[in-house]
Parts: structure tokens; sequence; C-alpha cells
């Protein structure tokens, strides 16, 4: 896929899918009269998910209260209305969100799908999460667009079902599911201010008193953002 809402160099990405099965019990040697059914599957997945990317630009700001709004900054010669920063930054190396799935399982039935089991394992791995990091307002922004890090889930899936009744009017069955999922986060970004954050345990929402809004764009600013951090929290600030 190619989008035009991403920076220049990360606007396209794929995705393919493919599954496959094998149906056991259709080999002689395997056929029985007690499972009557089995069948063996797999299938792998991607699902690409691009962010809204801009360049970083200037807007008209604008201030209100519940009932009220003001005008926006003048310029004191004619009336020239003012531009401030748009309060959203915007990641210039901005990749789009991938999703990998995983899933294997089996179908068995016995005694002519008298009784029936299922199960299914899957895994889901997400990288380069898209989402807004709120910024202090000493950075000239509220929030940084970026890529976060990743997760992984896994989900295992149970399902057992009785067919007691079967008739030529009546077809009675039912089911029992049991679903287990677990999900973890394995890696942060190594971007300077989600750093930051991560180092010092602390959730994404305040950012250390100072201007480096160019600052987090530049890796080499990693140490030099970490250092800042490490003397704004340490003041109790």
């Amino acid at each position: 896929d190619y989008v035009s809402n991403m920076p220049r160099n990360n606007r396209s990405f794929f995705y393919p899918s493919i599954s496959a099965g094998f149906i056991l019990t259709e080999l002689d040697a395997l056929k029985n009269n007690i499972v009557n059914h089995a069948k063996l599957r797999v299938s792998y997945a991607e699902v690409g998910q691009a962010g809204d990317f801009l360049e970083n630009y200037y807007s008209t700001p604008t201030y209100g209260g519940g009932f009220y709004t003001l005008t926006p900054i003048m310029y004191p010669m004619k009336g020239t209305t003012a531009y401030t920063p748009y309060y959203t930054i915007f990641d210039p190396k901005l990749k789009p969100q991938n999703t990998r799935s995983y899933e294997v399982g089996a179908d068995v039935n016995f005694l002519d799908n008298l009784i029936t089991f299922s199960y299914t394992y899957s895994r889901q791995n997400v990288k380069d999460q898209i989402f807004e990091v709120p910024l202090a307002s000493s950075t000239g922004a509220s929030k940084l667009l970026t890529n976060g890090g990743k997760i992984h889930t896994n989900t295992h899936e149970f399902t057992l079902g009785f067919n007691p009744i079967r008739t030529k009017n009546i077809n009675w069955d039912f089911a029992k599911r049991k679903c287990m999922l677990s999900q973890n986060s394995t890696y942060i970004s190594n971007h300077p201010i989600l750093q930051c954050f991560h180092f010092f345990g602390r959730k994404p929402g305040y950012l250390c008193d100072v201007s480096i809004r160019d600052a987090f764009r530049l890796h080499a600013f990693r140490n030099f953002a970490l250092f800042l951090c490490d003397a704004f929290f340490q003041s109790g600030s």
C-alpha cells in the first residue's frame, strides 16, 4: 500500500497474508469410527496502519472559556493576525504501525460429530505503535505524534461442543468456550523523550521544563535530554 499522509520516505508498506489447512482424516491410514474429522490449520497475516502526518506549521491561535471566545493575538501594526506553532509536533521519521499475526489450531470431531473439540493459539506482534505523547508547555507544543514501541499478545482458545440430539426435526447442541489472553510490552522507543519517561519510571505527561523543541528530533540529543530529566525530577519539580 502507498499513502500520502506519511513522511516521504515512509509512505509505502507491505502486508501479506497466507493460510493453509490439512484434513488428517482424509488419509486412508487415519480413517476410523472414533475420530471422524481431524484438521490442522495455520495462518499468517500482516496489517499496516498509517498515521496522520503533517509538516510542522503555524496556525491562528484562539482563546476561550465556557461561553466566550477572545480574538486572536494581533500585532501592533495594522491589526495583522499573529500565528503560533501548531500545538502538535509531528515526528519527521514517523513510520507506519505494523501488526503481525500468527495462528495455529486444530479441530477434532468424535463419534460422528457427537463431540467436537477446537483449539487455537494466536500471537499478535505490534511494532512502531503510533500515539501522541503529552509535552510540557515550555516546549512550545502540547503533543508529539511519534512511534512509541511494541507489544505482543498471546491468546489460547478452547471450544468443547456436544450434540446429543440429532433427529429429522430436532437438532440440539451446545458448546463451552474458554479463552486466555496475555499482553506484554517488550520495547520502548529510543526516542529521547520516551526514554526520559521510561528511564525514570514516569508516565508520559511531564517533560523537563526546558525548550528542546527541536532537540528530540536528533538522536545526538538523547543523553542531553536524559540529563535534563534527571535534574528536573531530582529537584522535585
